[in-house]
């Protein structure tokens, strides 16, 4: 996951600042971040920072997702979602990578692309019925201390 100082590492091409709220659509090439409010739309193959203290609804299909802050009532689509430990997030997430930082907060469904469909692998272990598995154990103690220890225990009954 990337640190704090990464995250501001290129250029940002689009930024809401924090006392602006927008409604609406966005579109951006390269870095957009948005650290006031946001109603609306995204669309982008470049990557969203959703900064600390920003509150982000609506729809967002993007190639990287960064969440600092608040994603509320959001349908993402991306390719990797970063959501980091200070960050509260609601909604639907469709990606082929996620991050989750502890201490981040998660309520929603999150739907794993491009996977390949796991199915465990069965071992058929080969199981004899427990009486040929009890005759076994018998015939290994045949003749053993165990028989001439019972053997010897009856006969002296018997006396």
């Amino acid at each position: 996951m990337q640190t704090e100082s990464e995250l501001g590492s290129g250029e940002i091409t689009a930024l809401l600042g924090r006392d602006t709220e927008y409604r609406g659509k966005l579109t951006f090439r390269g870095r957009a971040r948005l650290d006031g409010r946001f109603d609306g739309e995204v669309f982008s193959e470049g990557t969203l920072i959703v900064g600390e203290g920003a509150e982000v609804r609506g729809r967002i299909e993007i190639g990287t997702l960064i969440v600092l802050g608040g994603l509320v009532d959001a349908e993402v689509a991306a390719q990797l979602v970063e959501v980091h430990a200070a960050a509260h997030v609601r909604g639907s997430i469709e990606t082929d990578q996620i991050f989750v930082q502890r201490g981040a907060t998660f309520e929603g469904r999150c739907e794993m692309r491009n996977m390949q469909s796991f199915e465990p692998e069965t071992v058929e272990t080969p199981v004899a019925p427990i009486s040929e598995e009890l005759d076994v154990v018998a015939e290994a103690f045949e003749g053993g201390p165990t028989e001439r220890l019972l053997s010897s225990e009856l006969l002296s009954e018997q006396e």
